[in-house]
This record gives C-alpha cells, sequence and structure tokens, in this order.
C-alpha cells in the first residue's frame, strides 16, 4: 500500500494536514485547504532529503561514503553538498564546536565542475563517520516550505512548529513561531525568512 493511502487526511479550519514517517520521526505538514498538490510536493522534498542523508537508508549518500574505503570520492547529490558546505561553514564559524563527524575523524568535499561531474565526498581517516541528522531536519524543513509556496501554498505549519502570516500580514514581515514543548510550556519568538527544527 503506498505510504500516502496509510496517512490520514485532516481539514481543521479550513487546513489540509497530514503526517508521514520520515528522518527518523513523523513528520507532519498542513497546508490551506485547496493546496493539496503543494502538502504532496513538500513531503517529496522531505522524503529525498531522507533517501540522500538519512544513515538509516544503505543507499544514502552519506552511507555510501562510509562504505567506501579512505579516501575513495563518492559523489553525492547537490542537496548534500549544500548541506555539507553549510556544515563545513558551521565548523570553521564555531571554532570546530559544531562537528558532524563528532569527533570521529576528518573529512573533505570536493565540488564538481556542474551536473554531470557531482561533488564527491570523502572520508580522510577510516573511523570518521558522518551524521547530519540534526541540521539536516532544519535544511529540509526549509526546502519543503519552499517546494510548498512554490507550489501555491501561502502558509505552511507542522505539528511542531506552526509559522504564518496574520489576517492582512504582507508578505516578508516577520510571523510569530510557536513550538511545542513539555513543561513549563510552548515557546514562541518571532521569524522572518527562517526554517527551526526541533530535536530532544
Amino acid at each position: 500500500m503506498p505510504l500516502s493511502a496509510q496517512t490520514p487526511r485532516m481539514a481543521v479550519r479550513g487546513w489540509l494536514r497530514r503526517a508521514r514517517p520520515w528522518l527518523g520521526t513523523l513528520v507532519d505538514i498542513g497546508v490551506p485547504t485547496g493546496c493539496e498538490a503543494a502538502l504532496e510536493a513538500a513531503f517529496d522534498a522531505i522524503a529525498l532529503v531522507h533517501r540522500l542523508m538519512s544513515l538509516q537508508e544503505p543507499g544514502s549518500d552519506l552511507s555510501r561514503a562510509h562504505a567506501a574505503e579512505v579516501g575513495e570520492p563518492v559523489p553525492v547529490h547537490a542537496w548534500t553538498a549544500e548541506v555539507l558546505r553549510l556544515c563545513m561553514d558551521l565548523h570553521a564559524r564555531s571554532e570546530g564546536l559544531f562537528d558532524v563527524a563528532c569527533g570521529s575523524g576528518r573529512w573533505a568535499l570536493r565540488n564538481g565542475a556542474g551536473p554531470k561531474d557531482p561533488a564527491t565526498l570523502l572520508r580522510l581517516d577510516a573511523g570518521t563517520r558522518l551524521d547530519v541528522g540534526g541540521i539536516a531536519k532544519g535544511w529540509a524543513v526549509d526546502k519543503a516550505v519552499r517546494v510548498a509556496q512554490a507550489a501555491g501554498a501561502r502558509a505552511v505549519s507542522g505539528a511542531t512548529l506552526t509559522a504564518r502570516p496574520q489576517a492582512g500580514q504582507s508578505a516578508g514581515e516577520p510571523v510569530t513561531a510557536t513550538i511545542a514543548m513539555p513543561a513549563p510550556g510552548p515557546r514562541a519568538g518571532r521569524a522572518r525568512e527562517n526554517a527551526v527544527a526541533t530535536r530532544m
């Protein structure tokens, strides 16, 4: 049975919501009623991130890199390369505190010349293991929101994060994001052009 057939449809106060198991969690996405194509596009983006970057997927870019010999270049998808470049930037800016290798060893990303010459990932030490699970979730949220908006959904929400314009609010203005948390309760903040992912 297709995964989409197993997920319930919930239309509440003009919203259509579905939940599916991706990225090691249950991904819940909501869009205004009538934007079902945007909802499917958002889930397609999430599913691709999972297939490319999850350590639970034996064919993912990271799993293939872990199975390769030390120093062997492994071609990776453009999305994976973008996330890894972000990881490298954060590693440098945090003076090594942000480390997707968790101290397991060195690695490198070599840029390709174009679509037919993709970037390649190399492990430089035998023990190197990368885990982009945390940052990939946030990146996937950002990608899914942009894809859904491009497909016609003006607002997008999820189970643990809701961020949508209020009545009369123009595009580009900050919106209030509320994150569901255990005691002492939800946390809210103002955001503009941002994606948020939480992990407990």
